[in-house]
């Protein structure tokens, strides 16, 4: 292989690992929402609903926000949690958020595996001290 065929391989090479990652990571752009789940307190028949939405930008931005489903029909969404994310490699993203709403709060950053297919995100994290937590988003369509 002459100097200019190993230039050409190269820079196609680079382009595709290039522009194959930013293709990957652009479908991880948008609104995302979980499906509402149904819980009732402790001691309690009434229930109520949650869901959760997170929105990750193409400037590394991240909020994520939970809407509560009260039992009179009205949503009440929680303050939202900002921060940021990293795309690690293929399947693997890290989020960094405060790990409360008050604005002096530390921030944490978790590490989850990613599967994205077509408008369905899902993200999984293994926890040492605690249960594993797997979320499944639908895209939401504006």
């Amino acid at each position: 292989m002459n100097t200019t065929d190993r230039t050409a391989f190269l820079f196609v090479l680079v382009a595709t690992l290039a522009f194959g990652g930013i293709s990957h990571a652009e479908g991880l752009i948008g609104l995302w929402q979980t499906d509402t789940d149904q819980m009732s307190p402790i001691g309690q028949t009434n229930t109520a609903g949650a869901s959760n939405t997170i929105e990750l930008r193409s400037d590394g931005s991240v909020t994520l926000t939970q809407v509560l489903k009260g039992m009179t029909g009205l949503d009440v969404s929680m303050p939202p949690q900002n921060g940021t994310y990293m795309i690690v490699d293929t399947n693997h993203i890290t989020l960094e958020l405060p790990a409360s709403p008050l604005p002096s709060s530390p921030k944490n950053t978790d590490k989850f595996t990613y599967r994205l297919s077509g408008d369905e995100l899902v993200l999984s994290t293994h926890h040492e001290m605690g249960p594993d937590v797997t979320l499944k988003y639908h895209r939401v369509k504006k």
